[in-house]
């Protein structure tokens, strides 16, 4: 009788319905619901939340975590989080926001409370970008850090425009006053010791923000180098002879 009635109920607990809630602006909700449409039908008691996670994962990856609510007899509820929005750019003459983990989410129009990001590599106008990521984490992990010390160390400094060299692994950030301070993001020397020079410039040197300076080099262990504005067009023939534009 058991086994009689369990046959006859089963079915009952397919999942027809999946009821998806993104808890940001940044999911794309048709291509959510398209990536977990293999789970309709399937019984809800053989449904992990984890796999529910990899399937969403695989078709967007600025999904940071999901929480998935069973509701029997027939639907599943999926809460999801996207990763934090931390610049703007343009690719291929499109407007993109870069998430925490270098996804590109495309958008009509630019969130005004983030900087906008040159990337300096090149993107070929066939490549599928959107929900994907472009670039490795890691370094963009050492932009953002880069960013927040510079503020923290140099007070007064106002960041104007902000460049990162794909190839290079290079990071430009350009002042309010037009000065570039180059940093490497390799790891010969790392971001703690090349702010630290940069502090002690501008502490025993020059004020870098009312300097006139155009460029400073931090890519050198224990070492500074800095173009002085009267010898401008040597200064720009050295950065344009190392970087293409």
């Amino acid at each position: 009788i058991l086994l009689t009635i369990i046959t006859f109920l089963w079915p009952i607990f397919n999942i027809k319905y999946i009821e998806i809630t993104k808890m940001d602006n940044i999911t794309n909700m048709d291509i959510a619901y398209k990536s977990v449409e293999d789970f309709r039908w399937k019984n809800i008691f053989n449904i992990k939340e984890i796999d529910v996670f990899n399937k969403l994962k695989n078709y967007q990856d600025n999904i940071r975590s999901l929480d998935m609510t069973i509701k029997l007899p027939n639907t599943i509820k999926l809460e999801i989080w996207s990763f934090k929005e931390i610049y703007n750019v343009v690719i291929n003459e499109k407007n993109y926001s870069i998430l925490e983990n270098w996804t590109l989410i495309p958008k009509n129009n630019f969130n005004e409370e983030l900087k906008l990001i040159n990337l300096k590599k090149d993107f070929k106008d066939n490549m599928f970008l959107e929900y994907r990521k472009i670039l490795n984490p890691e370094y963009l992990s050492k932009i953002t850090e880069i960013e927040r010390l510079l503020k923290d160390n140099i007070v007064d400094i106002i960041i104007k425009d902000i460049v990162y060299y794909e190839t290079q692994r290079e990071l430009h950030i350009t002042t309010e006053n037009d000065v570039i301070i180059i940093f490497t993001l390799d790891w010969n020397i790392n971001i703690e010791e090349q702010i630290k020079s940069l502090v002690i410039f501008n502490q025993e040197r020059e004020q870098i923000s009312k300097s006139s300076i155009v460029y400073i080099d931090l890519r050198v262990k224990n070492k500074i180098f800095f173009c002085p504005d009267e010898n401008y067009n040597t200064c720009e023939r050295n950065i344009k002879s190392i970087y293409w534009e």
